[in-house]
């Protein structure tokens, strides 16, 4: 059996010292009007379904795992918001005042503390990386943490931008409501600013990747309700070029030291009825969408040079027992516009989210709205407080379904995995 060694930090053994770790994100979130805490209120909605949001913890747990091999010590684990006086090694974002990159880390010695944080929860797993290889590259039966001074880098997490609407964004996500119900409903009880929150960050199909993927990749939430691709006069605060969704992806994409390597593009559910629908795509309006979405890479690919695009097209919405003509239209338009860009040389791609939802969240087809609604209830908004149901929009089950076909997805894209079967 191999001898233990001796761990110190700043000359005091190791055993002294606990590992702090940031509090779960949801804790730190908006306060619910429900009576529970954020995180209380998720784990009820997503009933055991991806909840896991402790990164931090993982983190600390992965360090306590290293000191155990190396010295034989059981270090205890300690929640930021319990913790006590006395030596810490502090992990996570919450436990430093350095801004970072998001891809990158640093580890050092403080007084008391030894700081292990990174600019995201990727990247502070990976600062674990540096740390095991230090403690594998030493030589000598006892070995302090400090002497190895700063300890920093990056960690090439992929980076990955979602842009779209209201089904980008996650809107009425929430169980039984689609935030406009009764005031006594489910719904009504987070209030606006909770269910803004629910949305974006822990409901929505991004954060489901986030959450899934959160040690290899970043993923940004972009979704702006109501958004179009195309300006219409009658629309215009919604053209996404001028949101302010989009400004923040153009603001990070510029940034010297960041770089998107995938854009997921879902527009057009909105842009198949405004201007009269169908009857008012002709030529043209085709050949503006196609513009729209030309002018849109071009400006990420000035900051991204390297990114790769993928254009979902308009998913399914429970309604099909009547004719969408609004929606094939669009959808053809969209196909048409991915054929042109790429035989311009540009890198996108085209993913059948409306084959994959209609296979993947309900029984195909109803020939009546009952039908349809039936079909589908399990992923979208069917029962709301109103009693009047949200044929467009997936509800929390919905999303996270969504998120399974773009991970595969993702994965062809920046993995070399294969090709999925909803890639045109």
């Amino acid at each position: 059996m191999t001898a233990k060694r001796t761990l110190l930090i700043g000359g005091i053994d190791i055993s002294a010292y606990s590992i702090v770790y940031g509090a779960p994100s949801v804790s730190r979130g908006v306060g619910s009007l429900t009576g529970k805490t954020v995180a209380e209120d998720i784990g009820d909605i997503l009933l055991g379904e991806n909840t896991a949001y402790d990164f931090d913890r993982q983190s600390a747990a992965r360090f306590a795992a290293l000191v155990r091999s190396f010295c034989g010590v059981e270090l205890p684990l300690v929640c930021e918001c319990e913790a006590s006086t006395g030596k810490k090694v502090l992990v996570g974002r919450a436990c430093g005042d350095l801004e970072l990159s998001p891809t990158a880390y640093v580890c050092e010695h403080k007084g008391n503390e030894y700081r292990i944080m990174g600019g995201s929860f990727g990247a502070t797993w990976h600062a674990m990386d540096a740390i095991e290889k230090y403690f594998a590259e030493s030589n000598t039966e006892t070995v302090d943490l400090a002497d190895a001074g700063v300890i920093s880098g990056t960690y090439p997490l992929r980076r990955v931008a979602c842009l779209g609407d209201s089904i980008t964004r996650g809107s009425q996500a929430l169980p039984d409501g689609n935030g406009f119900g009764a005031p006594d409903g489910r719904a009504a009880s987070y209030g606006p600013l909770a269910t803004s929150h629910y949305f974006e960050q822990y409901l929505s199909y991004p954060a489901n990747l986030a959450r899934a993927l959160w040690k290899e990749y970043l993923v940004f939430n972009f979704g702006q309700g109501n958004a179009t691709m195309r300006y219409f006069e009658d629309w215009k605060q919604f053209y996404y070029h001028g949101t302010g969704k989009f400004a923040s992806c153009l603001a990070m994409s510029d940034r010297e030291d960041f770089a998107f390597d995938a854009v997921i593009v879902m527009l057009g559910t909105n842009d198949s009825g405004r201007a009269g629908g169908a009857k008012l795509w002709g030529d043209t309006e085709k050949s503006d969408y196609t513009r729209e979405a030309e002018a849109l890479m071009q400006r990420i690919l000035a900051g991204s040079p390297k990114a790769r695009f993928a254009l979902m097209n308009v998913p399914h919405r429970c309604n099909s027992h009547k004719v969408s003509e609004s929606d094939d239209i669009v959808r053809a338009v969209q196909k048409k516009t991915v054929e042109t860009l790429a035989d311009k040389g540009y890198d996108i791609c085209l993913y059948d989210m409306y084959a994959y939802s209609c296979d993947h969240m309900g029984v195909g087809h109803g020939t009546t709205l009952e039908e349809e609604l039936v079909a589908h209830a399990d992923y979208y908004n069917i029962r709301t407080d109103t009693g009047k149901p949200d044929t467009t929009h997936p509800n929390f089950r919905g999303y996270y379904t969504i998120s399974r076909g773009v991970r595969e997805l993702l994965a062809h894209l920046l993995e070399d995995a294969p090709k999925p079967t909803y890639l045109v």
